[in-house]
């Protein structure tokens, strides 16, 4: 016997199975129903089995968004479809009769609320019927706010009230009046079509009374969660429209209001308790427990929502776990300062001001969610890529990272596309991937462009999301490159120093002729000096160790291809001036954007075999076991002065787990002491009294961080 459910298909007509997969799709699929090669395979109460040629369709009773197919074709397919067809045209279990083959799409001009279509009257209905057939704006405003929020899941509901508009999340919180420009609904029978504007194009989701939450279909291709959170933000705008109150989990509600819940301030007590355990042992003897102990509270700290906390927990661990197996790349002071970070971020969020919290929760907020004017300024105007660099983190995180100047606002833009260590291996350093608002690498640097529906993060790096709509706008320009690095000229920087973030210098130098590729052998360094327009020549490096940029470099200096400008970053702390961008002239007078650390190698380049001794140094010292780093002379103002040698003396406890200070180190913390107290530097005195006072774990924490932070604002 025919199942009851199976009347569910009845209401998804044309429209709805056009937005579950497109025109096409069903257009292939009516001729399949008209060949005869749809058919009933077997049913049973909880499924209904179709077979649709060589492939088997089956349906449940959560709808068309449930059914699942045996072609390898990922998401839906025209069996699907088909499958549907099927099911919307014989709910009674009858054996199909024939089916007209019209070639279109069906689709159906959904009325405005109000009008009435009868296109969508389930299959079967009389007119008394479909009379008495319940609307589908009262059948979704009948749902429970707490059970569509549990169906969503606790991802989909963060993700809907973070990007919904202010001003909708209070109509919405009070009920009352209805917010009109909400959405725009169109009912046709039993289909309710919800539209709502999302920058780009329009985000259409279709609700079918009988099928319910679960059976709404969103159009286009999209991921679970995207189609997830739509759904959800479907029926959210349709109860401000409506003047309905809508209710979010207390979880949620929460963390709206500025405060941590239970589960969220464990994490942090774990947290804390975790790192105390590792630099209380000493950095110096630790074992292989330590990572593990690290990762297992920055998965607490995960499930919890402390996003930020998670990340650095996570590198943290990469850099214990590197101290742990004697890798030589890794020092003591890199691990302490990690740990003190994190540790200073859980001890932040536990006092942190309602308005302070989201940021450092970590949470995706994007600004300009207010007023259209708050959006319009933070809308990023034409921009102009220079450069991109493939990076891996000390979790094992990688990524790729996108400079790019904005001509609107004259500022630096940065958008960062990374998986964290182990996930997704098809994430690749691969210029062909599509890494970037669904395009790839190679399209995204061929030239400016603008974008459409842009989502700003609230460090003002741009998201990579493939919401957003991405515009071609021409080549580049010298005239334009020349405007650029002047307002560059006094080296500007791309994010800000924060929890997690570390500001990079970056500057445009237009070339007026480059020197020959060298090696540094002490430095373990490949040199390239360019000479600016101006006649300053800046020495560009690149370390041994990473053997693609150095290949990539070297492969463009064998070109011989004339170099326009090049993009230079330099890490904090004094790290070497880095080449991310190259501009080199095409064969036809063009220009073209190279970055060494993603752009392929030119292996066919004229003068590559004049680089075979080259390669065989470098190569020869990329083999050497050893590394020297020697550090060139600087000027070190007075934070330096206060704050490096009281770091040596941070570092050495927390490498030795001693929490006792001998003599010199004693000496060296108070004479620092009162040089911080005659430069007004209150913080930093206020901390290394406390450390010499007490040296305990938490002092010392406190100390590494504070004094880590003040050499991180000062660029060194």
């Amino acid at each position: 016997m025919t199942p009851a459910w199976l009347a569910v298909f009845a209401g998804y007509d044309d429209a709805a199975l056009v937005a579950l997969g497109n025109a096409g799709l069903l257009r292939r699929a009516r001729k399949d129903l008209a060949g005869g090669e749809v058919s009933l395979a077997s049913e049973s109460p909880d499924e209904v089995v179709v077979a649709c040629g060589s492939a088997v369709v089956r349906l449940g009773p959560k709808g068309p968004v449930a059914a699942s197919c045996s072609c390898p074709t990922a998401g839906v397919c025209q069996h699907v479809v088909a499958a549907c067809l099927w099911a919307r045209e014989r709910p009674d279990g009858s054996s199909p009769g024939p089916v007209a083959d019209d070639g279109g799409t069906g689709a159906v001009d959904g009325g405005a609320v109000g009008g009435g279509g009868g296109r969508g009257t389930p299959a079967g209905a009389g007119p008394a019927e479909a009379a008495d057939a319940p609307s589908p704006l009262a059948a979704l405003l009948d749902l429970s706010p707490a059970a569509v929020c549990r169906t969503a899941g606790k991802v989909a509901v963060r993700r809907v009230v973070e990007r919904l508009p202010s001003v909708l999340l209070a109509g919405v919180a009070e009920g009352g009046n209805g917010i009109t420009d909400a959405c725009d609904l169109a009912i046709d029978g039993a289909r309710l079509t919800i539209s709502w504007p999302s920058g780009g194009p329009s985000t259409d989701v279709v609700f079918v009374a009988p099928a319910g939450y679960g059976g709404m279909v969103v159009a286009g291709r999209s991921t679970a969660a995207d189609q997830a959170a739509a759904r959800l933000e479907a029926v959210v705008r349709v109860f401000a429209r409506e003047g309905r109150a809508w209710s979010w989990p207390h979880e949620i509600e929460v963390e709206r209001s500025g405060e941590l819940t239970t589960a969220q301030r464990a994490g942090l007590e774990e947290a804390s308790a975790v790192v105390g355990h590792v630099v209380g042992a000493g950095l110096s003897h630790l074992g292989a427990d330590a990572a593990d102990a690290l990762r297992g509270a920055a998965g607490r700290a995960r499930l919890v929502g402390l996003l930020l906390l998670h990340r650095l927990l996570l590198v943290a661990a990469g850099l214990v776990d590197g101290l742990a197996s004697r890798d030589d790349d890794v020092t003591e002071a890199d691990a302490l300062g990690a740990l003190a970070e994190a540790w200073a971020l859980a001890a932040a969020l536990r006092d942190a001001p309602a308005g302070a919290l989201p940021d450092l929760v970590g949470a995706p907020t994007r600004r300009g969610r207010g007023t259209r004017a708050d959006e319009d300024d933070e809308r990023p105007g034409r921009l102009v890529p220079l450069g991109v660099r493939w990076w891996r983190a000390a979790s094992g995180a990688r990524g790729m990272t996108l400079t790019a100047w904005d001509q609107e606002h004259g500022v630096v833009r940065t958008a960062t596309a990374a998986r964290p260590s182990g996930a997704d291996p098809a994430f690749r350093r691969d210029v062909d991937l599509p890494m970037l608002w669904g395009s790839s690498v190679a399209s995204v640097c061929a030239g400016p462009f603008t974008l459409e529906g842009p989502e700003v993060r609230p460090d003002g790096s741009l998201s990579v999301t493939s919401r957003t709509r991405r515009v071609e706008g021409g080549g580049f320009d010298v005239e334009e490159l020349r405007t650029i690095a002047g307002r560059l000229q006094d080296t500007a920087t791309t994010g800000e120093v924060g929890f997690g973030r570390a500001a990079r210098r970056v500057r445009l130098v237009m070339v007026r002729e480059t020197g020959a590729v060298g090696v540094e052998e002490v430095r373990r360094e490949v040199t390239w000096p360019v000479t600016a327009a101006d006649g300053t020549t800046h020495v560009l490096r690149v370390a041994v160790d990473q053997e693609r940029s150095v290949e990539a470099l070297l492969s463009v200096v064998a070109s011989r291809r004339p170099v326009v400008a090049v993009l230079v970053e330099r890490e904090p702390g004094g790290g070497a001036d880095e080449p991310v961008g190259i501009f080199l002239r095409d064969g036809t007078g063009g220009l073209e954007l190279f970055s060494p650390s993603m752009s392929p190698v030119y292996r066919t380049a004229p003068g590559w075999t004049a680089m075979r001794r080259l390669t065989a140094r470098i190569a020869a010292l990329r083999k050497a076991s050893t590394t020297t780093h020697v550090a060139e002379p600087v000027d070190r103002g007075p934070v330096v002065r206060v704050c490096e040698p009281a770091l040596e003396v941070v570092d050495s406890l927390g490498a030795t787990g001693r929490r006792r200070l001998t003599g010199w180190q004693h000496e060296a913390l108070a004479t620092r002491q009162r040089l911080a107290r005659d430069l007004g530097m209150a913080t930093v005195e206020r901390t290394v009294a406390d450390l010499l006072a007490d040296p305990t774990t938490e002092n010392v924490l406190r100390a590494r961080f504070v004094l880590g932070r003040a050499l991180a604002l000062t660029g060194r």
